[in-house]
């Protein structure tokens, strides 16, 4: 890439950035909520360490990665900067070992086997991983993640392993082209992560404060419906360069 169109290429991921930013204020106030509530995740998966480090400067501290080589990779390159990485994508319980004290939150699990493993690891270098729970609302089959009821049914027995901090709900609803059709699924998820909330003893509560859910698609709409966290990554870096 020339000079020019490197330059171009960050102008206009910083116009994206701000743009962004004052989307989430105006659905914030729309919503009558307060703007700090919502915490803005860019998912930076496929874009490069430059990139990054640009949006970092730009004043975003949290980043969200989806595959453990790369974002591993990523981490050492960058491991002088201020970054808090998230791991938000499919984790295999044989990457645990890489993930587990690398990300400030692990957001995918999606199994009593996988949290499990998580806490073993986590047991074994003496720290306590912050993770979420992946819900599947809308029962795909082509997507991983806790059936609703069976998060229910286990919730209990997995809020009891050891050396994790259960923070909140992950949601992935289906991708639909019009936001408006996830609303209800945006909807059930608040009325969801409220009731595991009230569920759980006043020492557990103060960590369950997390629902992430929301991406370029549709995020205005988990905002209206009680996000605390979006993922944003096209919105903000552009096309992935690669899959």
């Amino acid at each position: 890439m020339n000079p020019n169109s490197f330059q171009n290429s960050f102008q206009k991921i910083r116009e994206s950035y701000l743009k962004i930013q004052q989307q989430i204020e105006s659905c914030c106030r729309q919503s009558h909520r307060d703007p700090s509530s919502v915490q803005l995740l860019a998912v930076s998966k496929t874009h490069s360490p430059e990139q990054i480090k640009f949006v970092l400067s730009l004043g975003q501290m949290d980043f969200g990665e989806n595959y453990v080589q790369e974002s591993v990779e990523k981490q050492k390159i960058l491991s002088s900067f201020p970054i808090t990485w998230h791991f938000i994508g499919k984790l295999q319980r044989n990457k645990v070992k890489d993930v587990v004290g690398r990300f400030e939150i692990i957001h995918s699990v999606d199994s009593i086997e996988l949290a499990t493993k998580i806490s073993q690891k986590a047991r074994e270098l003496n720290i306590h991983q912050k993770i979420l729970f992946e819900v599947n609302l809308a029962q795909e089959k082509s997507k991983s993640g806790f059936l609703k009821s069976e998060l229910d049914q286990n919730f209990e027995s997995l809020v009891s392993l050891p050396h994790l901090h259960f923070s909140g709900l992950m949601i992935m609803p289906p991708l639909v082209e019009n936001a408006e059709l996830v609303r209800p699924f945006f909807k059930e998820a608040k009325n969801f992560f409220d009731q595991l909330k009230n569920r759980g003893s006043s020492e557990r509560q103060k960590d369950w404060k997390i629902l992430s859910m929301g991406t370029t698609q549709d995020y205005w709409v988990a905002i209206e419906e009680g996000a605390t966290l979006i993922r944003i990554g096209t919105a903000i870096f552009g096309e992935r360069d690669r899959q």
